[in-house]
């Protein structure tokens, strides 16, 4: 690492810390970012920075410690940008404003910990310590206060049976943290979160069709269908069962990298060597899961895009209706593949090329639909067609139902009155 890359780097904010402090930190952020936590070892972080293993141990005592003091800085950082805000104002402006700052600098702040993001997303691995699981779970209770009252105070000035304070905090929160990981690096932060709060508060939708015209639509009409006919995992005996049920529990918590035979032997009550006689191996047991929900929710989304392509609220709002069911009905699979793609794990088998290809093709599918919705004026212009197709995958895939245990009825509402049509008045 050169002396030009760690000048462009935030300077080490520990007492004490000089240069090569800050190369250490900086390896160490890089390769959990790009290897996943589970996939670095002390001997890559030596290696990154061209020190012996054993001088890596006068910075930190162990990789879990290197990661604790990511997540920890970063904890910091969202707890002071609380503070900071109550401090400079931020309650004396009106709620738009307070919304758009609240997104713009929880954006930033999450583009600056892109790593720390990442590790928050799992469980840490069963030995890990207490410090380490108390890291990964940290949220501060103040920031997301300040989120809740602008919403509230905001709808308290719009007369709109559609507009959802809760929902729509807990989108904005949800969406600035999660597009670091989601938009491509080249689109700068603040672009990123002008897009969600347009998105969400205004609608990408000119002149949408009323409810009942999009619950009638052939796109919605084609996943409907689909939709109905989701199944979860089956097992040949009733053990079998058992241990996907339990996998697919421990794989959405920890991914694919941080979980073992014995985690899910824990889970399931079964043992290890019980399980080693029902399945091939944990990537087969992986793969299984996954191709079940991928095969399924793949056939839905790819209705949704193609039934009638022109009719862009409808195909929108069919897209917003698979991922929501998704979430619900395969929970613990969403978050495997997440978790998968975000801990460097993608691309090892044949199975997550083809699911990463299918995606890709979906995406270019959606680009077209919004260039064209762009371009004929039934969707409001934000940004580029290939800017905003991510971020409005970032909106659609959104676990709603993680706030208030929101119904799938309160989900469309939101969806279809705040992403669709704006719960503002278009200025």
């Amino acid at each position: 690492m050169t002396q030009q890359m760690l000048d462009e780097k935030e300077v080490d904010r520990r007492p004490g810390a000089g240069i090569r402090a800050v190369e250490v930190h900086w390896a160490v952020s890089a390769l959990f970012l790009s290897k996943g936590y589970s996939g670095t070892t002390m001997s890559d972080i030596a290696d990154a920075v061209g020190i012996l293993p054993g001088s890596l141990y006068h910075h930190f005592e162990s990789k879990e410690a290197a990661a604790v003091a990511i997540l920890d800085e970063f904890n910091e950082d969202m707890h002071g940008l609380a503070v900071q805000l109550r401090r400079s104002g931020h309650s004396s402006k009106n709620p738009e404003a307070r919304l758009r700052e609240l997104c713009s600098t929880a954006t930033s702040l999450a583009q600056r910990h892109a790593t720390a993001v990442r590790l928050r997303a799992f469980d840490p691995p069963t030995s890990s310590s207490d410090r380490f699981r108390a890291a990964i779970h940290y949220r501060p209770a103040g920031l997301y206060r300040l989120w809740r009252s602008a919403a509230d105070d905001l709808a308290a000035t719009v007369p709109d049976e559609y507009f959802d304070p809760g929902m729509l905090a807990h989108a904005l929160q949800v969406a600035s943290i999660a597009a670091v990981t989601d938009r491509p690096s080249t689109i700068d932060s603040q672009e990123s979160s002008r897009i969600f709060c347009d998105s969400l508060l205004y609608g990408v939708v000119e002149d949408c069709p009323d409810d009942a015209d999009l619950d009638t639509s052939a796109p919605m009409a084609a996943v409907r269908e689909l939709v109905a006919e989701w199944t979860l995992p089956s097992a040949t005996d009733d053990i079998r069962g058992v241990i996907i049920a339990a996998a697919r529990t421990e794989f959405a918590r920890r991914g694919f990298a941080n979980t073992t035979v014995r985690d899910v032997s824990d889970a399931a009550g079964v043992p290890m060597g019980t399980i080693y006689r029902r399945i091939d191996s944990m990537e087969a047991l992986f793969v299984e899961i996954a191709q079940n929900y991928s095969d399924q929710v793949d056939r839905a989304l790819h209705a949704a895009l193609t039934t009638d392509p022109s009719a862009k609220a409808a195909t929108l709002d069919a897209l917003s209706f698979v991922t929501a069911n998704a979430n619900k009905k395969f929970r613990e699979e969403t978050s495997m593949m997440a978790l998968a793609w975000s801990q460097g794990t993608e691309g090892q088998s044949s199975f997550d090329r083809t699911y990463r290809k299918s995606a890709s093709e979906r995406m270019s599918m959606l680009v077209e639909i919004l260039a064209n919705g762009f371009d004929d004026g039934t969707l409001r212009t934000a940004c580029s067609p290939a800017v905003f197709a991510p971020h409005l995958r970032t909106m659609l895939w959104i676990p709603f139902d993680d706030h208030d245990r929101a119904s799938m009825k309160r989900i469309r509402r939101f969806t279809r009155g705040h992403l669709l049509r704006g719960a503002l008045p278009t200025p």
